[in-house]
């Protein structure tokens, strides 16, 4: 089963700390998660159509490598958006729908739009908005870092990994 909400992770060495947070969604598709922790997100390519059909990024972990992640979820979407953030660009918020798809007459649930609003700019929605939706900001100086997900054949729930100071 896909669940997590709150749950700290790490203690970076630089005096900031990772936190899971999520997911949002439906919670009972397989969980995709990063193989490491996370520090600096720099791409996403969001595959939609109706749904979110898939979620790729890259992202910097925290002895500076680089990591590729995905595509997580199926193959299909008329739609693929690559969002390449600049250097000073950071993630600020994660929002979107949940919504019910009907596809050869059977019904699944998956995140129906994706939006995502950095310290420079708004990207998307990706998808077709819904009325259940969901929303991660974060304030000060924290940052979305990376993404966990359940999916199958389209993004089911998708959850986030964030970046803060140490409170001192």
């Amino acid at each position: 089963m896909c669940l997590s909400f709150l749950r700290p992770l790490l203690s970076l060495g630089d005096g900031s700390v990772i936190a899971k947070i999520g997911p949002w969604g439906k919670i009972s598709a397989d969980l995709l998660d990063i193989p490491t922790t996370p520090q600096r997100l720099e791409r996403s390519t969001i595959r939609h159509g109706v749904v979110i059909d898939s979620l790729a990024f890259s992202f910097i972990d925290k002895a500076g490598e680089p990591y590729n992640v995905g595509p997580w979820g199926g193959p299909r979407g008329d739609n693929k958006d690559t969002i390449e953030l600049a250097a000073s660009e950071i993630v600020k918020e994660v929002s979107g729908t949940v919504g019910v798809f009907a596809e050869d007459n059977v019904e699944y649930n998956a995140i129906a739009s994706l939006t995502i609003t950095t310290n420079v700019r708004t990207y998307g929605p990706f998808g077709e908005t819904q009325s259940t939706t969901f929303s991660v900001p974060v304030q000060d100086n924290k940052n979305i870092v990376g993404f966990f997900v359940c999916a199958g054949k389209y993004v089911e729930a998708l959850g986030v990994y964030v970046r803060s100071p140490v409170s001192t």
